[in-house]
């Protein structure tokens, strides 16, 4: 266990700040989009698309993160559920999957606060509490 720490403790890091990313992507992208209150709802009334450019934003935001330097390095799981994938696929040791499950929650539990700064004053932030 202490191994894989001492060994891997980059890529947790980087696994954290990467969800972290992908979600204040999302929220930088579905708070214009979805809530009501905004200038840019209002002008694509249409929630069909709508999501259609949700889509594609985090579609492209999943990309970039995955190919960019960091998510090659940490294998850009983004999320448990992939984890826990690449467990049952053998290319992840039980260990590292705890670490880099447990970076992912503090990544996710990080966003919040950065959401929060971002867009307190623009937008309710329940529209960002996913």
């Amino acid at each position: 266990m202490v191994k894989a720490f001492q060994k891997h403790w980059p890529e947790y890091l980087m696994e954290a700040a990467e969800l972290g990313m992908f979600m204040v992507s999302a929220c930088m992208f579905a708070s214009p989009l979805e809530h009501p209150a905004s200038p840019v709802a209002e002008a694509l009334p249409y929630p069909t698309v709508q999501r259609f450019l949700i889509g594609i934003a985090m579609g492209l935001t999943v990309v970039a993160i995955i190919d960019s330097p960091w998510g090659r390095q940490s294998c850009g799981h983004l999320n448990p559920s992939v984890t826990l994938t690449f467990i049952g696929l053998g290319k992840v040791e039980p260990w590292d999957a705890l670490f880099y499950i447990a970076a992912q929650f503090l990544g996710g539990i990080a966003r919040g606060a950065v959401a929060t700064a971002f867009l307190h004053e623009a937008m309710p932030i329940q529209q960002c509490i996913m």
